[in-house]
């Protein structure tokens, strides 16, 4: 994918009229200076709105994923996309807070200076302590509830651990020891 076409996807993200953040896995990697194919965004309007709307300036195709829950991708290339939907609850605190893992729990206001490398600590959003837990190599989820309202996040602690090489924080661990009878539930 070109970088120019990125930039011009941030450029567009920047100059919307409603509030789009950075978030979750994409942040992530951005702060540990890996690559990103899959950037995600949270709107405070309307998602699919924005991904309509990037799709007619970048003329990439756009989809939306899921109507009901506001969620939308626009295609840059055969490996990169961007993925938007609406905030989860009032605020984006709140959006974040229903996140499993901390170091998934972060947002930034999306900004061509963030995509250029232009990092600035004051504007990260992080109620959950998730840059603390990144430079610690911890993984800490957030609140046992985020893993009974969808199990597969339990399998996401370990695959986070191996990826990264992190420890598993102990409460974390005994979340998925306690819930991991629910797998059985979940749909692959």
């Amino acid at each position: 994918m070109s970088d120019a076409l990125l930039s011009k996807a941030f450029e567009a993200i920047e100059a919307y009229d409603d509030a789009v953040y950075f978030v979750g896995g994409c942040l992530r990697q951005l702060l540990l200076q890996q690559a990103i194919h899959d950037y995600d965004f949270v709107c405070e309007a309307s998602a699919i709105a924005l991904a309509r709307h990037l799709g007619q300036v970048l003329q990439a195709p756009f989809f939306v994923l899921d109507e009901k829950r506001d969620i939308a991708r626009v295609v840059l290339s055969a490996t990169d996309t961007l993925d938007f939907a609406t905030l989860q609850g009032n605020r984006l605190s709140e959006d974040l807070a229903l996140r499993d893992l901390t170091i998934n729990a972060m947002a930034y206001p999306a900004s061509i200076d963030l995509l250029n490398g232009n990092f600035k600590p004051e504007h990260l959003i992080d109620p959950q302590g998730g840059l603390g837990d990144l430079k610690k190599g911890l993984v800490r989820g957030i609140a046992e509830a985020n893993f009974i309202s969808d199990p597969l996040r339990l399998l996401r602690v370990f695959r986070f651990a191996a990826q990264h090489g992190f420890t598993v924080e102990s409460r974390t661990l005994d979340w998925v020891k306690q819930n991991a009878p629910r797998l059985q539930y979940s749909a692959v």
